[in-house]
């Protein structure tokens, strides 16, 4: 930022090199590839947003996909917000993000398949498939872990849920315990 930049002196390597820095006393001296770089700072500012469900979920109908709808559990930055739907929206100036998500799930009745997907306006990004048996335990702890994938502003990012034959299947929200709950970070 613009802050940043202001409280440093921009010099080349040549004259850094043969600066006697003790006369110039809380100043913050760089070369013009430091200052390009983010001048140390930490480059870019934090933007996170977590949504998370706050009560069950059933996923209702076969072979196709739910959004789940998430509200904004904590943020820290103004470049990601969440819309009315539970997706998370991309601000300007953001390229690239890096997107996780915890999923845990329980089902009833037939085997069948479960997919928890992250999409980018409907489009798969990052999922995990399980195929589950009328005789297992009945719970299902799907975690995503991170990647970064490339957006543009307007972007909506979606925790979702797909299940097949299966005769129910409910997602667990955040009635007892922290649960279901998708991350976005920027990260340029």
């Amino acid at each position: 930022s613009m802050s940043n930049l202001e409280k440093i002196n921009v010099l080349t390597k040549d004259k850094l090199d043969s600066l006697d820095l003790t006369q110039y006393p809380n100043q913050i001296f760089g070369t013009t590839d430091e200052v390009a770089e983010g001048g140390g700072s930490g480059g870019v500012e934090p933007n996170i947003i977590t949504g998370r469900l706050l009560a069950n979920y059933t996923v209702a109908s076969s072979s196709q996909y739910y959004d789940l709808p998430l509200i904004k559990y904590n943020s820290v930055g103004t470049k990601l917000s969440i819309n009315s739907s539970g997706g998370i929206v991309v601000g300007d100036g953001v390229s690239y993000v890096k997107v996780s998500a915890s999923c845990p799930m329980t089902w009833g009745g037939y085997s069948g398949q479960i997919i928890v997907a992250i999409r980018k306006n409907s489009e798969l990004v990052h999922f995990v498939w399980a195929m589950v048996k009328s005789n297992d335990l009945n719970t299902l702890p799907c975690s995503l872990s991170p990647v970064v994938i490339p957006v543009t502003s307007g972007d909506a990012i979606t925790l979702s849920a797909w299940k097949n034959e299966i005769s129910s299947v409910i997602v667990e929200g955040h009635n007892s315990a922290p649960r279901t709950s998708l991350t976005v970070e920027v990260v340029e």
